[in-house]
């Protein structure tokens, strides 16, 4: 674990969400954890998962896509487990404000054997 994660006492390492796309991902499981930083006086963003492996690329369907957060640190979970995701595929997750800033964190989801 090196700059990219942070460590939140007693709950694990969270993945820190980045503004671009880039070629740097972590191996997530059943629960994928990140940190995203929130500079507005609001209480929700939007969250999208992608499956980037296939061509085209297909969205996943999320029970909700609203996700409350705080101003400041919000350090996040997601489950992953009966979102129908294929082991070994890439995904991007993307997290939108209401300024319509995006942030961005890929992942390669693993199912537990």
């Amino acid at each position: 674990f090196g700059s990219d994660t942070a460590r939140s006492t007693g709950r694990g390492y969270y993945a820190h969400m980045r503004r671009e796309q880039d070629a740097s991902y972590v191996i997530s499981g059943a629960t994928l954890r990140f940190m995203y930083q929130h500079e507005l006086n609001s209480s929700s963003v939007q969250l999208r998962i992608t499956d980037i492996s296939k061509n085209p690329q297909q969205e996943v369907a999320l029970d909700s896509s609203n996700l409350a957060v705080n101003y400041g640190s919000n350090y996040l979970s997601l489950d992953l487990g009966n979102k129908g995701l294929i082991n070994r595929h890439m995904y991007l997750l993307d997290l939108s404000n209401d300024r319509n800033e995006h942030w961005y964190l890929k992942f390669e989801y693993r199912q537990q054997q």
